[in-house]
């Protein structure tokens, strides 16, 4: 493998020898954060920003925890992004772009990473930004062993400063996704003297992002104030950003109604009232699905009796009738414009079948079938979807018994072994070596039997260490046919992000890429 540059080679060959896909933008504007698709969401508009003004959101989850690495789930960035910049970011393709890495450079043989960082970043509390603090934050990722994205440095050997602006990461292996992860929480900087004096970063700031955090209420807001040192003027219009957590759905609709608040998160049985009701609409297809995870113990060991639930779900009932058609069945954990996409688990892999669901549980030789199922209490449309596959899955022999849990505690419910089945959000991560991390590698935050066949754990080591992009694909590509055949986890369908805004205060808004967090960056207030 030849030494790769930004600078000296095209952005489509560097991407193919990295398994990335998609553009890398060196210099110019910085337009997106994590996936916001738009520079100001004012920028097409004539009417005046208002630099004084307050952008209130209401998002339909609240966080464990401000540290970026201890957030349990890859949503809770919503309350980061704001405060936090990462070393690269995610453009609205989720393609991998320049942050405070200007520029980057594997060595010939991959093992060597190379970043130039920026030299005009100060963090809130007047430290400045340097390889230093590069160094400070990885290397505490790689010591931080109880965190859940702990193992996504796990190639990380090392890092040592070259001068203040460059940076050195050496690996044990080649490692394909680490641009992407460097996007997500692993690759967010803290300010050095935070670590150092043992700052509480559950509930504190010691960020160098846009916004600096006035006040964090855990469970109901996150206050912020714009960051006027910031190095890029565009990325906080507003003065003042209020992150509302809702978690009832109409709550949020009703908020929007009445202009309480400018951006709202929406769920599938709001989208059409918040139209009549005068409101502009986002919808976008995102890296977002909607899943059964399983802790293979008890009956769900079986993989007959998980290839029977597969075959039992009728998903196209499921989009028409609880997401109104802003969601799309689905079979697979990729979607089919995204370029991991496995071309042969089409939408309709898992046909919805009773005849054969009933086949595969015969021949588990098991004679009563049941197990629980937990899904995020009062938050539509999991009560429905609930109800509505115990129902399938009660024609084909299968007892589901469903359980309500508090939105913000279904990650460790499930990763912490006290469940058997969970029915929520995947994807909506920085690569797709992740995907299969978090959810079928031995050891992973979200497979609490620990159960990994040995070829599957070889073909995720292999995701990460096969730097060519087209042999990438194939590695991925057997993986996820593995984790389909084999019924893993059941894919059912994709849905859209669902937003209102109101448009008299916002121009425009764009959802991110990777799916149900909420975009901040470049996102303002009208005058009047």
């Amino acid at each position: 493998m030849q030494a790769i540059s930004t600078e000296t080679v095209s952005r489509r060959n560097f991407l193919r020898l990295m398994g990335l896909g998609g553009a890398v933008v060196v210099g110019g504007p910085l337009l997106a954060a994590c996936g916001s698709g738009t520079k100001s969401s004012n920028a097409a508009s004539n009417a005046p920003v208002d630099a004084s003004g307050t952008l209130t959101m209401a998002y339909h989850l609240a966080t464990n925890s401000l540290d970026p690495l201890r957030m349990t789930t890859g949503q809770f960035v919503t309350f980061m992004y704001p405060m936090y910049d990462t070393l690269l970011m995610l453009d609205e393709n989720a393609d991998v772009a320049p942050m405070l890495a200007k520029k980057w450079e594997y060595s010939a043989d991959g093992t060597t990473l190379t970043l130039t960082l920026r030299d005009d970043v100060t963090f809130h509390d007047g430290t400045k930004f340097d390889a230093n603090a590069v160094k400070a934050n990885i290397e505490r990722v790689i010591n931080t062993a109880d965190s859940p994205v702990h193992s996504q440095l796990k190639t990380v050997q090392s890092v040592t400063v070259q001068d203040p602006t460059t940076a050195v990461i050496q690996l044990a292996s080649p490692d394909a996704s680490l641009l992407g992860i460097l996007a997500d929480r692993p690759g967010a900087m803290l300010s050095p003297k935070a670590l150092t004096d043992g700052t509480d970063l559950n509930t504190t700031d010691a960020g160098s992002g846009p916004y600096r955090l006035t006040k964090f209420a855990q469970g109901d807001q996150a206050s912020y104030e714009r960051y006027d040192d910031y190095w890029d003027e565009t990325a906080a219009p507003s003065k003042t950003l209020l992150i509302k957590s809702v978690n009832d759905g109409q709550a949020r609709l009703n908020g929007a109604t009445a202009h309480t608040y400018d951006v709202s998160y929406l769920t599938p049985t709001q989208f059409q009232a918040a139209d009549k009701a005068g409101l502009k609409t986002a919808a976008k297809e995102t890296l977002w699905y909607i899943q059964l995870a399983f802790n293979q113990r008890g009956p769900l060991a079986d993989q007959n009796v998980r290839l029977a639930i597969a075959h039992a779900i009728d998903r196209k009932t499921i989009s028409e009738s609880i997401y109104f058609g802003q969601a799309s069945p689905t079979s697979s954990m990729f979607p089919s414009w995204y370029w991991a996409a496995n071309k042969d688990l089409p939408a309709d892999y898992y046909s919805f079948d009773p005849a054969k669901a009933k086949k595969y549980l015969s021949d588990s030789n098991l004679s009563d079938v049941s197990f629980e199922l937990i899904f995020a209490a009062g938050s539509d449309p999991y009560p429905q979807f609930a109800e509505i596959l115990q129902a399938q899955l009660k024609a084909v022999g299968i007892t589901l018994n469903p359980r309500a849990v508090d939105i913000n505690q279904l990650a460790s419910e499930f990763a912490g072994g006290k469940t058997d089945c969970l029915i929520g959000g995947g994807g909506q991560m920085a690569d797709p070596s992740l995907v299969f991390e978090t959810y079928f590698a031995p050891n992973a935050y979200f497979n609490p039997s620990k159960t990994t066949a040995p070829d599957l754990a070889d073909a995720i080591s292999r995701i990460r260490t096969t730097t060519d992009r087209d042999a990438r694909l194939q590695v991925i590509n057997d993986a996820s046919k593995m984790v389909a055949e084999r019924a893993l986890c059941v894919p059912m369908v994709a849905p859209k992000v669902l937003f209102a805004y109101n448009g008299q205060r916002v121009s425009s808004y764009t959802p991110a890429a990777l799916g149900a967090i909420m975009p901040t960056r470049g996102v303002g207030v009208l005058k009047g």
